[in-house]
């Protein structure tokens, strides 16, 4: 098996953002918030001891500091870990608007990876 960066299509920015995220059927409401600190325009990690099932439907927000307005993300869950010593869940972006994606990429070519700010 090729090694993880070479089955990425993206690069990946070792980005620090605030992250909500709840699982799709859920109408209403954030189920929770950690520190994402790896993401790329193609997904991100969300550290958690209890990830969710593969091919969970998932709404992430976040920040990037391109963007002034907190990122909306349709997500699935496409990996899961439970051991150390990172625990955890890679999640794929579904739906992710262009414009943002682009920036992801500019960002991760530029190696721009300063601390993004929480979502509002």
């Amino acid at each position: 098996m090729p090694p993880e960066a070479e089955r990425r299509a993206y690069l990946r920015l070792p980005l620090t953002t605030r992250l909500r995220f709840r699982r799709l059927e859920m109408r209403e409401g954030y189920l929770e918030q950690r520190i994402a600190t790896n993401i790329g325009a193609g997904g991100l990690f969300v550290p958690t001891s209890v990830p969710w099932s593969l091919g969970t439907l998932c709404e992430l927000e976040f920040t990037i500091p391109s963007q002034s307005e907190a990122v909306r993300v349709l997500g699935r869950v496409i990996w899961e870990s439970v051991e150390a010593p990172e625990p955890g869940m890679g999640v794929a972006f579904v739906r992710l608007d262009p414009s943002v994606r682009d920036d992801l990429v500019r960002l991760a070519q530029r190696g721009d990876w300063k601390t993004a700010t929480s979502p509002r």
